[in-house]
């Protein structure tokens, strides 16, 4: 009967040691410690500052570079006036005026005065350096239109 006592405490030592847990032990590994390096991609909230390029992963491992922002238009000078014919742009909503040198992309014009198909004289700022949803001439924010 003591060989078969000495014989279970035995066999008992021997399974906990094969990888078995004692209480108190946590089973799943610390996560590793933080690091010190700053990320090499980030997702961009907003605009890149002139001049900058992130680069940096894609999750599909694929490489990025996004090149910098030009540097906006300056917007200064003076008022313009220009004339031609009013048509509806390619995307919905929007109007141009062809004046035969150049496409202007119509901000803030009257729509009952500047309609597809007239004649007008508009008075105002080309203002390049505006994002729109149009994807036609040249921005030109509309102080006046006037049919011509």
């Amino acid at each position: 009967m003591k060989l078969t006592m000495l014989w279970v405490a035995a066999v008992l030592v021997a399974v906990a040691g094969c990888g078995g847990t004692s209480p108190g032990d946590d089973p799943t590994p610390a996560p590793p410690p933080p690091s010190t390096e700053s990320p090499t991609a980030t997702a961009p909230t907003g605009t890149t500052p002139t001049g900058t390029t992130p680069t940096g992963t894609t999750p599909t491992g694929a490489s990025l570079t996004v090149p910098p922002l030009p540097p906006k238009p300056s917007t200064g000078g003076g008022e313009v006036v220009v004339e031609g014919v009013v048509s509806a742009g390619v995307e919905a909503g929007c109007l141009v005026l062809e004046t035969g040198n150049e496409t202007y992309l119509l901000l803030g014009a009257d729509p009952a005065i500047a309609a597809p198909g007239q004649r007008v004289i508009v008075s105002g700022k080309p203002d390049p350096g505006v994002a729109t949803t149009c994807m036609q001439g040249t921005p030109f924010a509309v102080r006046e239109v006037k049919r011509g």
